[in-house]
């Protein structure tokens, strides 16, 4: 989803190359037109506001309304989606890996190693890492 703001330039349609201010003073039901026509298409309430101050005559319909209200929802869902985004890299253990490495097998398997007391720093000493 694109989240527009007045200065946003449109890179489609009828009005490519005007940011959202110039289409305001253009043909403002434009703006209405886009909320409930393109999926992608979205106005916070500050850009909304904004708009509100460079022409209080602005309305929105009643379905831009609610598709601004299903776009806002749909955002906050994809947000959550991506802060509980779970990272390989976060889980993998290189520790194991490094000893995997660095033993090349002549000590065992790393779990067995660690269940043992093993100390990765001794062994790093004892192997010249």
């Amino acid at each position: 989803m694109k989240i527009y703001n007045l200065d946003t330039e449109f890179n489609f349609g009828k009005f490519e190359g005007k940011t959202l201010r110039e289409i305001l003073c253009i043909q403002s039901t434009y703006i209405d037109w886009c909320i409930v026509n393109l999926a992608q298409f979205y106005l916070t309430d500050q850009t909304i506001n904004g708009i509100r101050v460079l022409k209080p005559s602005f309305t929105l319909s009643h379905d831009a309304e609610n598709m601004l209200l299903n776009k806002q929802t749909n955002l906050e869902v994809e947000q959550d989606d991506e802060d509980t985004y779970d990272d390989p890299c976060e889980e993998y253990d290189w520790e194991a890996e490094e000893f995997d490495f660095m033993t090349d097998g002549q000590y065992g398997d790393y779990d067995s190693f660690r269940e043992a007391g093993g100390d990765m720093d001794y062994l790093r000493d004892i192997l010249g890492y």
